[in-house]
């Protein structure tokens, strides 16, 4: 006769409080695990969140740079037209604006391809006509030569600064408040 050790209630009133204990750790794991696992995940959106912020900021300010400068070289091209003073030297930063503003676009909005390329062309034809005046002579010119060459540079100034509050506008549909 072989005899079974039966389990009294005695033993399973001594493992319930081991049963619990257990219980108990492998839910506080689990709640800590996944506290864990969605804080990471907010801190992570929020970071990727402000880098991108920090980005639309800094193409932001980068189109206020070009319109300055832009406006300070028609300044100067007006200057030389009517006064024939020489233009000053330019001290162009490691990365020009518009090469900083490229990088930007390209690498992180493409959908702002189209506006940065309008505001290219509106740039390249403000160049160009600048450079064309820079390199005349005007000491002898007619009142109204200089008036048609620096109401052509208003014109295309203008064009130029349509292209960047255009961008801007732009700028603040990508911005998450």
């Amino acid at each position: 006769m072989t005899s079974e050790i039966a389990p009294t209630p005695f033993i399973w009133s001594e493992l319930i409080p081991l049963i619990s204990t257990l219980l108990g750790a492998g839910i506080a794991f689990c709640a800590s695990h996944f506290n864990a696992k969605l804080t990471k995940e907010r801190e992570s959106k929020v970071a990727l969140e402000t880098r991108e912020r920090e980005r639309i900021e800094r193409i932001y300010h980068l189109l206020v740079q070009i319109n300055n400068e832009l406006l300070s070289d028609m300044s100067q091209c007006m200057n030389h037209i009517h006064y024939q003073q020489k233009f000053g030297e330019k001290v162009v930063p490691e990365l020009p604006p518009a090469i900083e503003l490229e990088m930007l676009v390209d690498l992180y909005f493409p959908e702002l391809v189209g506006s940065h390329k309008k505001l290219l062309s509106a740039v390249h034809l403000f160049t160009k006509k600048m450079l064309d005046f820079r390199f005349q002579d005007y000491s002898s010119a007619a009142k109204n030569k200089k008036q048609h060459d620096c109401g052509e540079l208003l014109v295309l100034s203008a064009k130029v600064e349509d292209c960047v509050k255009s961008f801007q506008a732009k700028l603040k549909e990508l911005v998450k408040v």
